[in-house]
């Protein structure tokens, strides 16, 4: 009997594994290898450019 409660347990755990596991979407990141207009310097958004518009506020009087 006992070896029965143990296949049965062991039956349980595999298929509630294998049920949630069928639920989970995986979505593949570029993990930074970014292209487009946002990696170019001369983009006015991007936060290194020297374009004007981007000053911190230190340089007016």
């Amino acid at each position: 009997m006992k070896t029965l409660k143990t296949i049965f347990a062991l039956l349980f755990c595999i298929a509630l594994l294998s049920g949630t596991s069928s639920c989970v979407v995986y979505s593949r990141h570029d993990n930074g290898n970014h292209k487009g207009w946002y990696k170019n310097q001369q983009n006015p958004h991007h936060p290194y450019s020297a374009n004007p518009g981007n000053s911190n506020g230190k340089s007016r009087k």
